[in-house]
This record gives C-alpha cells, structure tokens and sequence, in this order.
C-alpha cells in the first residue's frame, strides 16, 4: 500500500491460519478473523487418534486413548466450554507405549489445564482420575 504499486495473492495460493479460542488475550484477533474469513473447527476426534494409533503400531492403545480422551473431554465440557477440550493430537504419539498415559498427563494435558482451571484444583484432581481411571 505505501509503494502505491498494485499487489495480488495468487490463485494458486493457500493461506491457512489457526487460531485457538481458549486464548481470550488475542480475542479481537480471533473475531476480525472471524469476520474476513472461511472459519473451519476441528474438534477432538477420537476416531482419528484410533486410527493413527493403529496405523502407527499402537492399535492395542487405540481404544483405552480413545476412551480416556472422550470421558475427559464430557467433563471438561461440562466444567469449562468447547473451546477448552484436549485435542486428539496429545495421545498421538509413537512413544505412548513406553512413556504411558501418565507421562502424557503430567507433561502434557495438566499443564493446560492449570491455566484453564487456575482456582480450581480439586477439579485438577478429579479430571486426573478421570483420565487416568476411565
């Protein structure tokens, strides 16, 4: 703009931006994004972390992952919002075998949690064993 020179995105481009909604600190980002762009959501799917596991020689994970991460997410829902589930993506991993759901727990998905329930450990807690125990 400032050249005065005409600029143009090619056709044959593709600009994928992500946003998170959990994040409320780049909230009016998020909606001027909102508002000039194509919005897709990609929600936790626990059939797509099945499949993953299976494909990457975790099959006999698949269905406790899957589970784990579907009872975990009802009581987030619950708790918090859509905005705050745990994403497929955190039980992806081709070490699950050898670190177990605990590792992922502790290093991962806690952490997260914290910062969504920071008042609120006896809901940490609970949600522990709910992943843990489901």
């Amino acid at each position: 703009p400032y050249s005065g020179r005409e600029t143009f995105v090619p056709k044959n481009i593709l600009v994928i931006g992500t946003m998170n909604l959990a994040d409320r600190s780049v909230g009016l980002v998020d909606a001027a994004l909102r508002r000039r762009f194509q919005n897709f959501e990609f929600s936790p799917d626990s059939s797509v972390l099945k499949k993953w596991l299976a494909a990457n020689k975790l099959g006999s994970l698949a269905e406790t992952a899957a589970e784990r991460l579907d009872t975990l997410n009802k009581r987030l829902q619950t708790l918090l919002d859509s905005d705050r589930l745990i994403g497929h993506t955190y039980l992806m991993r081709s070490d699950l075998q050898e670190v177990g759901f605990e590792a992922v727990w502790m290093d991962d998905i806690e952490p997260l949690l914290r910062e969504h329930l920071h008042n609120r450990p006896g809901d940490i807690t609970d949600l522990r064993e709910t992943f843990l125990h489901a």
